[in-house]
């Protein structure tokens, strides 16, 4: 009797083992699957089991959900991009009213910033974020097109610009060299003197707000302030018909090696075109963060909507 009850607990043994090796379970949820489910068929790409298809919709979603904020490091600096138009930047641009949440300043599209499993959790302090917006820096070239015909213009000087110290030879270089004659009695801001796309999209409002933190690259000055009073030239740094003894502009301030003194790139935005880059680096590359916002256009127009919508929440 002894030896039956045996061999009838062998061979349901084998028998369970046997059916066994057909098993498998989903990693998610533990149910158990057939080798020949769909399931088991789709592996990653380290072999291991997909999840199966009663819980396979539900993390898919949870997935989606957590990719929409992503932790970038890039010069030690938090990135992050909006779940929506995918803009991305350093979190110093993404500004909120709520400590909660995060608001995208190209489409103001609003998320929360803790993701479903708390595997990235972002706390927020508003104050923090103020003072960390009010001390983001943000370049911008000069334009081509300029103010002419305005009659409130005020006399100022070379001496008053800004970085005078700095800079004050190498602007008497690049005017001496270039020939331009500078008309000192009839001066304007910076922002009111170009008249380029991205300047026509920043409200004077903005301009004027003690907050705001904006150096211009100028062909002919160099780094300036957007209040610094400029009076009318024609100089740009890489047209053909402005290079100064056969040199790009750009290439000259380039040979000079300051204007990169002036930059830090855990708080700069770089909105600057490629040629003024080279005035700086010699290459194309940016020289500060930069927001990765899929610009329109090539003109500017683009770039000055975005920074008016971060200027007017200061």
């Amino acid at each position: 009797m002894e030896v039956i009850v045996y061999i009838l607990v062998t061979l349901i043994g084998l028998i369970y083992l046997s059916m066994s090796k057909n098993k498998t379970h989903c990693d998610n949820c533990k149910t158990e699957l057939s080798k020949k489910s769909n399931a088991y068929k789709r592996r990653n790409n380290k072999g291991k089991i997909i999840l199966c298809e009663e819980c396979e919709n539900e993390i898919i979603t949870k997935d989606k959900k957590e990719e929409s904020i992503q932790k970038i490091k890039k010069d030690n600096v938090l990135r992050i991009s909006c779940p929506k138009c995918t803009t991305e930047g350093p979190l110093s641009i993404f500004t909120s009213k709520y400590n909660s949440t995060l608001c995208c300043p190209m489409c103001e599209y609003e998320w929360s910033t803790t993701t479903s499993n708390n595997s990235f959790t972002l706390r927020t302090n508003k104050k923090y974020k103020m003072k960390n917006n009010m001390n983001t820096r943000f370049l911008i070239n000069c334009s081509g097109s300029k103010n002419t015909n305005s009659t409130n213009t005020v006399a100022s000087s070379i001496r008053n610009l800004s970085f005078d110290n700095k800079l004050y030879k190498y602007r008497k270089h690049i005017i001496k060299k270039s020939g331009i004659e500078l008309d000192w009695d009839n001066c304007l801001p910076a922002y009111e003197l170009y008249t380029g796309k991205l300047y026509k999209q920043i409200t004077t409002q903005n301009w004027n707000k003690s907050e705001t933190n904006i150096y211009i690259l100028s062909a002919l000055f160099g780094w300036i302030k957007h209040t610094d009073l400029l009076p009318y030239y024609d100089l740009s740094m890489n047209q053909q018909e402005h290079k100064i003894n056969g040199r790009y502009v750009n290439k000259i301030w380039y040979d000079f090696s300051i204007l990169h003194k002036f930059i830090s790139r855990s708080k700069d935005i770089d909105l600057l075109t490629q040629p003024y880059r080279k005035a700086i680096c010699n290459s194309k590359n940016p020289v500060a963060q930069t927001p990765y916002a899929k610009f329109k256009d090539n003109y500017g127009t683009g770039k000055g909507k975005w920074l008016n919508s971060l200027l007017d929440k200061y």
